[in-house]
């Protein structure tokens, strides 16, 4: 089943009308009468629909179910990513870990940065894009850029956080249904400075990713798919 994109529907809609430029989408995709697909607002609800119309630059399609957190997990999920020098790499980890469950992304300004943040709304466009790719259902929220003092200021209650050390254990670290956040540097990794301002937290867990030294990107997905459990 493919999956589409239609911020303006709800659990009261009938039916979903697509035409003019946005139906070129659907054209390309070759949908035709009779065909299935699932059609998300990205706040958490999932329309199951049939095309009972399809012409050039018009669709239309019959709503037969609809599921919230189609595909969603029951706890938060947050990757803190520092800052990447290569914008496609630091991209690509948030792609991978919106295929692989997140909620929350925060894209760290770090002591070894050495490139600007990525803006935010292009960050979005990437997440919308892998969320509509792996049949979600929510857009992860996408916070603004932060260095890492404000970040455990506003988030250190909120979440379980996990940090990369080659040091780290990873037998019984995880609690059941918490909210977790892995926190991972940019390259050279966090300064010392800012290692002791994350180690000195009480629910700063340290994970260990394996013996060999990762890439930043690497390491994020790596971390996220063992915390995801």
């Amino acid at each position: 089943m493919d999956f589409f994109f239609n911020q303006n529907i709800s659990n009261s809609d009938t039916e979903i009308i697509i035409s003019g430029d946005d139906a070129a989408h659907f054209k390309s995709m070759r949908i035709n009468s009779g065909e299935k697909i699932g059609i998300t607002n990205g706040k958490g609800l999932m329309a199951f629909s049939a095309c009972s119309e399809a012409r050039k630059n018009f669709y239309k399609f019959k709503i037969y179910s609809f599921e919230e957190n189609y595909n969603e997990r029951k706890n938060r999920l947050a990757l803190a990513l520092g800052n990447l020098d290569n914008h496609s790499r630091f991209e690509f980890a948030l792609e991978k870990a919106v295929e692989l469950g997140i909620t929350d992304f925060f894209q760290l300004e770090c002591d070894h940065s050495q490139r600007s943040h990525i803006k935010t709304e292009r960050l979005k466009q990437k997440a919308l894009a892998a969320m509509i790719q792996c049949g979600r259902c929510k857009l992860p929220q996408i916070h603004e850029p932060m260095n890492i003092e404000k970040f455990l200021q506003l988030q250190v209650e909120k979440f379980d956080l996990f940090v990369a050390d080659i040091n780290g254990t990873n037998s019984k670290f995880l609690k059941p249904d918490t909210d977790r956040a892995l926190i991972i540097g940019p390259e050279g990794g966090f300064s010392d400075r800012e290692l002791t301002l994350i180690k000195k937290n009480d629910n700063i867990h340290l994970l260990k990713l394996g013996d060999r030294r990762l890439r930043a990107e690497t390491a994020a997905i790596v971390g996220i798919s063992l915390i995801s459990i």
